[in-house]
């Protein structure tokens, strides 16, 4: 392979990773929104935010999205490295690549699961793929091979790298959490004053919302929006035209007052709420 050609190659793999990186982070978004007017959502059959926001979605807390996301930023660094600084580490990129083809099986079975597809995951799946097989035929025309214990020493800083990496998000998730309610006298507030949450059990960002509550979530007035859940009424939902979840509505006499679409924490919902 000449030098063009697999500069060319990296090239790709980069521009791809980008795009990757993008749609990553669009799904990000969407996991705590779960808009289900985004451009991305046709129908049920048809949905980003039915995958994004389901809890398929998430690995101890953290969205697959995330670890996505930082998954490409990682094939950018080694691509970039070994594009400009050193390609003895070039066994790196399939072999990352490799842990990308894993994730793209499991998001595939829990589409399957929910019987719905995800356009942008889909697109997400293709550029694992190829990338994939471009890293594969780059390693596999280079013609000398470095040796085990040299590879090794070259290799630790990014393996260090890539754990504290995305080790950080799962200490973000899991011990900055959000400040649990714990006031008894906040939630009968916010049935006194006639706020409703529209939720869905389908939903992680839902999930979030109730875990502030803990056990003085079913005190509550709370409405549950998916068609697929027993007690579910997606009629309502449509006629207070809610496009995402958990959305918090306050009334007075049947009239709208306040609406917010979106995750709210303790001092928030007082604010919202005027308790």
């Amino acid at each position: 392979m000449n030098g063009n050609t697999y500069k060319r190659i990296i090239q790709i793999i980069i521009f791809l990773s980008i795009l990757g990186f993008i749609t990553s982070a669009y799904l990000v978004n969407d996991h705590f929104s779960a808009d289900d007017s985004g451009f991305c959502n046709v129908g049920d059959k048809v949905s980003c935010s039915k995958t994004s926001a389901s809890t398929y979605a998430e690995f101890f807390n953290v969205p697959i999205a995330l670890f996505g996301a930082l998954w490409f930023v990682v094939l950018i660094a080694l691509s970039w490295y070994v594009l400009k600084r050193d390609d003895s580490i070039l066994i790196s990129m399939p072999a990352w690549n490799v842990l990308g083809i894993l994730f793209v099986i499991y998001l595939i079975i829990a589409e399957i699961l929910l019987r719905s597809l995800c356009p942008l995951c889909t697109i997400i799946h293709v550029i694992i793929l190829i990338t994939f097989i471009l890293s594969i035929v780059l390693y596999g025309k280079r013609e000398t091979k470095p040796a085990r214990q040299e590879l090794k020493k070259k290799l630790k800083p990014w393996l260090i790298g890539i754990i504290i990496l995305n080790f950080i998000p799962l200490v973000l998730f899991n011990v900055m959490t959000f400040e649990n309610v714990g006031d008894n006298d906040l939630t009968q507030c916010l049935k006194n004053n006639e706020v409703t949450l529209y939720t869905s059990e389908l939903c992680s960002a839902c999930q979030s919302q109730e875990a502030l509550f803990g056990k003085d979530y079913k005190r509550l007035i709370i409405v549950e929006c998916s068609p697929q859940v027993d007690g579910g009424n997606p009629q309502l939902c449509g006629e207070k035209r809610i496009k995402s979840m958990p959305t918090w509505i306050m009334e007075k006499g049947g009239e709208i007052v306040k609406k917010h679409a979106g995750l709210l924490t303790v001092e928030e919902l007082k604010e919202f709420s005027d308790c």
